[in-house]
């Protein structure tokens, strides 16, 4: 069983030891309170889907259940209670609890030594062997970090856009301006609707969609934003190739969805800055990260977890 819970949304798949049988869905994204991140809610709404789908599922016997979860070293806290959750509601066998940009590494190198960077709302890069090396570069949120990231896109777009609203022209876009009126209505309204939500990190990261789309049509701030934006992951990714985790090197997550106005200057920033290293895109999903890490677990196969970013419990059954 595994199961991905990020910042837009959480998903569920599960499967027999031999492939058959696979069920899946998807449910609720982790919300961020007082308390940190409320992981367990969108963890609790995918299992109780699955007991509905699958009444039967203890009495088969669930061998593995891993879980990429974001925030789980900066936001969740202890992974205790969640550890608990999933044997209490799977009766598994053994449990993982992974930071999504462990099981992003796990599919986008299958499995193999190097650093992966994460885009979407936020960004992260991990450097590992995944035993006696682990590297991470950023991922600390849009108020202190997640440079690159969609969120910092759309706060840079954002800010253009509000400046050009002001008749600050040569900071501003007038093409950023009427897709930021358009999106979220008079600038007047934008501190109310994006300082008070608890979503605002998802918000702003959906308008680098518009950014990338104005950029493709030749606005210059736009194009200007997102080549910043290519220059700082490329930068984040870097960081994280560190020896014994610096052979290759891939990137992963929604951001790259833009398109090539992201992706060509991204990749060509990097290979500046390593000539030498190879670089792809991810094979896989974080999901599929998470199905990979239930199998070797499954398989009694791993190396050394991450006090923080990897724990693994094994339950008496």
């Amino acid at each position: 069983m595994a199961i991905d819970v990020g910042g837009t949304g959480a998903r569920l798949t599960a499967c027999r030891a031999d492939g058959s049988g696979r069920y899946s869905t998807e449910g609720p994204r982790a919300s961020v309170n007082a308390e940190g991140s409320a992981a367990g809610d969108s963890i609790r709404a995918l299992l109780a889907d699955l007991a509905a789908a699958r009444p039967a599922l203890r009495e088969e016997g669930v061998l593995a259940c891993a879980g990429g979860v974001t925030g789980l070293v900066t936001l969740v806290g202890s992974a205790e209670p969640l550890h608990r959750l999933l044997r209490d509601m799977t009766g598994a066998e053994v449990t993982a609890l992974a930071a999504d940009f462990v099981t992003a590494h796990l599919a986008a190198l299958r499995g193999a030594a190097g650093a992966v960077l994460s885009a979407g709302t936020g960004a992260v890069a991990l450097g590992t062997d995944f035993d006696s090396v682990w590297r991470r570069v950023d991922g600390w949120g849009h108020l202190i970090g997640d440079l690159g990231g969609g969120v910092w896109i759309g706060m840079a777009a954002l800010r253009a856009a509000a400046a050009a609203l002001d008749g600050r022209a040569s900071l501003g876009s007038p093409g950023l301006a009427e897709r930021a009126v358009g999106r979220f209505g008079p600038v007047e309204s934008w501190p109310v609707q994006l300082y008070t939500a608890g979503d605002r990190a998802g918000r702003m990261a959906a308008f680098a969609d518009d950014v990338a789309r104005l950029a493709a049509a030749g606005d210059a701030i736009a194009g200007a934003i997102l080549a910043r934006a290519a220059e700082l992951l490329a930068q984040t990714l870097n960081a994280a190739l560190v020896p014994g985790a610096d052979g290759q090197a891939a990137y992963s997550g929604g951001l790259f969805r833009l398109g090539a106005v992201l992706v060509e200057p991204f990749e060509a920033a990097f290979r500046q800055l390593r000539p030498g290293v190879s670089l792809c895109p991810a094979a896989g999903s974080p999901l599929d990260g998470a199905m990979a890490l239930a199998r070797r677990l499954a398989d009694g196969d791993w190396g050394r977890p991450h006090e923080a970013a990897l724990s693994i419990q094994r339950h008496q059954t």
